[in-house]
């Protein structure tokens, strides 16, 4: 089955660290598959980051953030861990494979008999 990719961010926590303002510490994103039907599934993830890390020369201020941007730091960080999203794409693929193949299950009275 091959699925279209799409990468959301729900939201960006941020803090004051090593004399910078609006440290990103955490970004919750979303990593949505799409089959060629528009069926979907969604794995919901948060990738965290150390404000101790932060090379103050390359620091980008929160309102100069682009969704490119914080997309790649999120991605540079997944992408470390191919297992992590060989993982994520098994769960997205299972959610669309349950809903194409959704069990439908009908109830006395409803048979075709009854009509």
């Amino acid at each position: 089955m091959s699925l279209t990719y799409t990468w959301t961010i729900n939201n960006i926590r941020r803090q004051n660290a090593n004399d910078l303002s609006d440290v990103v510490i955490a970004v919750s994103w979303s990593y949505t598959g799409a089959d060629a039907n528009g069926v979907t599934g969604t794995f919901n993830g948060t990738t965290t980051f150390d404000p101790a890390s932060i090379d103050s020369g390359k620091f980008v201020s929160y309102s100069d953030l682009t969704e490119d941007v914080v997309l790649g730091w999120v991605q540079a960080v997944i992408n470390a861990d191919s297992s992590y999203i060989d993982m994520m794409n098994l769960y997205v693929s299972k959610q669309i494979d349950t809903k194409v193949n959704a069990i439908t299950v009908a109830e006395s009275g409803s048979f075709p008999w009854n009509k």
